[in-house]
Parts: C-alpha cells; structure tokens; sequence
C-alpha cells in the first residue's frame, strides 16, 4: 500500500479545509503547502493524486498554490537552459602565444 505525503498518522488528508469554514477549518495553512510543494518533490506527486478527492471549495483554494509550483519549475528550467545556452555560445578566440602543435607533414609515396 502506498502511503501519502498529504495523509497524516490519523488517516486526515491535510489539503482539506477552508481558510474561512468553521465547520471545516484548513489543517495547513497556503504557505506551509505552498514551502512543502517547492521543496520536495513527494508533495508534488501525492498533491496530484489527492487533488480529485477534494471539495471543489478546497480544490479552488490549493489549486493556484500548484500553479505557482508548476511556473516555478517552468522559470527553473528556462534558466538552466539560458545558461547551457550560453556556455555553448561562448566563443574563445586565440590571440597568439602559447604552444601550438607542429603542422602535419603527410607521408611521402616513393
């Protein structure tokens, strides 16, 4: 059986809850869900599999926390690729000096 990150010891998925619901109050609040979804990656993977069987109320307050996870791994990735990017195109010119090797005297055919 596979366990949950978002499940606690009680078997309560801690993405439920609302902000501002009594009667159904939020366990975590935005910004300890939001720390957790870009910091480790379990989160990420259990959030998407618990996501579904959420209320449509509580699927509506967690869902723009995703969406900044998925923008920053987006961000993330374009910069990596900036940088490889660059390193490739960073051109080095020799200016003279230096050892450089003998030129190639081909073989001579009797």
């Amino acid at each position: 059986m596979q366990t949950e990150f978002w499940i606690n010891g009680e078997l309560q998925n801690m993405l439920e809850g609302l902000d501002d619901d009594p009667d159904n109050p939020s366990r975590l609040n935005r910004d300890t869900i939001l720390y957790m979804l870009l910091h480790i990656p379990d989160a990420v993977a259990s959030f998407d599999r618990l996501y579904p069987e959420l209320l449509p109320a509580e699927q509506e307050r967690v869902l723009p926390l995703r969406n900044i996870v998925d923008a920053k791994l987006l961000e993330d990735n374009v910069d990596a690729a900036d940088r490889s990017g660059r390193a490739l195109n960073a051109n080095s010119v020799r200016r003279g000096g230096g050892w450089c090797p003998p030129p190639y005297d081909p073989p001579k055919w009797n």
